[in-house]
């Protein structure tokens, strides 16, 4: 059975497609091996650490398995983790401090467009949809242990069962495509990098530039505006509605939009693709600046 590993489901398709194709991956640049012992060596440090600090770790490298028709998704997690007596385990995962704040600044705003953290929001969705739990994102940073939690994963089961088909598509093509979908360092296909034509225009790179610049931005008044949201529904605390000389405030419920669960149409033997609908075509735009590609 072809398999794909849970650390990688977020990485260039075209790499993933290539694995399965039989493609011989190059081995990692040297400087590499010294930074996964390190990691090994944080992961041990940390757990240490967690268990002085009364958090209960276990099933450490247990394997995960999700099938996907005639492939699974396959990983170990750091373990599963109990908080201080807390009934409800969670599963583990330990990261080296500037790789925790990484994942913690994506969680946060909600942006996995960073190439690192967006392999990250695959592999956490995997490893929590898996074991049908949260998952608590831990770090040791000099002797402090950083924590959050992320209570609902990233991406769907079914945005998992989609991925994995795109790339089963390729590999039944047997003809990979010509650009990476994202280019990860290091890359153990890197000799299967094609490098477009570019174009000299400096206008162009001016106005992708400025939206840029605007879409930064957003970003940033975005994550302020959650964090005075937050600091609102504190200070309302178990108030409803309190009217000030300046202005109504009112906390209530909204239910999100309702959705189909494909995992369970295919349970009951319905084939989603019968009822499936094309959206209608809209112009979008995507910037990617050459340095962070």
């Amino acid at each position: 059975m072809g398999e794909y590993r849970a650390s990688e489901l977020g990485a260039c398709l075209k790499a993933q497609a290539a694995r399965r194709l039989g493609y011989t991956p190059l081995p990692p640049p040297e400087k590499f091996e010294a930074i996964f012992e390190r990691g090994n060596l944080h992961e041990t440090m940390c757990v240490d650490a967690m268990h002085q600090f009364g958090y209960s770790v276990f099933s450490q490298q247990q394997e995960i398995v999700i099938p996907v028709g005639a492939v699974q998704i396959v990983g170990h997690i750091d373990g599963m983790v109990e908080e201080y007596g807390v009934l409800d385990d969670r599963v583990l995962e330990i990261k080296a401090p500037g790789a925790w704040q990484k994942f913690h600044d994506a969680q946060k705003t909600g942006d996995w467009s960073d190439p690192l953290a967006e392999r990250y929001a695959w592999q956490i969705s995997v490893y929590m949809h898996a074991l049908q739990t949260e998952a608590l994102i831990a770090c040791l940073d000099g002797e402090t242990i950083r924590t959050f939690v992320i209570e609902v994963a990233p991406y769907t089961l079914d945005d998992i069962y989609r991925r994995v088909v795109q790339i089963e598509d390729i590999v039944r093509s047997g003809t990979l495509p010509a650009e990476c979908s994202v280019r990860n360092y290091p890359c153990p296909f890197v000799y299967l990098h094609e490098d477009p034509d570019v174009e000299t225009d400096d206008e162009l790179d001016q106005l992708a530039a400025a939206y840029q610049a605007a879409a930064d931005a957003e970003k940033t008044a975005k994550a302020q505006k959650d964090q005075f949201r937050d600091a609102l529904m504190r200070h309302m605390a178990d108030r409803g509605t309190v009217d000030t000389e300046r202005f109504r405030v009112k906390v209530y419920q909204q239910a999100g939009p309702s959705r189909f669960s494909e995992e369970k149409m295919i349970a009951d033997g319905i084939n989603p693709d019968d009822y499936r609908v094309a959206g209608q075509l809209s112009p979008r735009i995507r910037i990617t600046g050459k340095g962070e590609q």
